[in-house]
């Protein structure tokens, strides 16, 4: 079926590389069970299965601003757990 690799391909495009391969996993499976539950609600409405899927697609938005978006959150969440563990390092060798 070729939306499925309509999917893939935005998938390919905006999971961060520099992820690790658990989180670009599961960001994936996350971003695909979107793109597939709408896709599904425009079926239901009356588009054919190619408009649906993409219109899903695009709704999710333009490749490169949502790689961007989750280069950022995952970013600043790798970020703040180093802080905190290296925050509970400093804590345990003062006590």
């Amino acid at each position: 079926m070729q939306q499925h690799k309509v999917v893939e391909d935005y998938l390919d495009s905006v999971i961060p590389t520099n992820l690790t391969d658990n989180k670009k996993a599961e960001l994936r499976a996350e971003i695909e069970s979107h793109i597939y539950d709408k896709a599904e609600f425009y079926i239901k409405i009356g588009y054919d299965e190619k408009v649906a899927f993409e219109k899903a697609i695009e709704e999710m938005g333009e490749t490169e601003c949502v790689k961007q978006s989750f280069e950022v959150i995952y970013k600043d969440s790798l970020l703040k757990a180093v802080l905190i563990f290296v925050g509970l390092c400093t804590a345990n060798l003062l006590s």
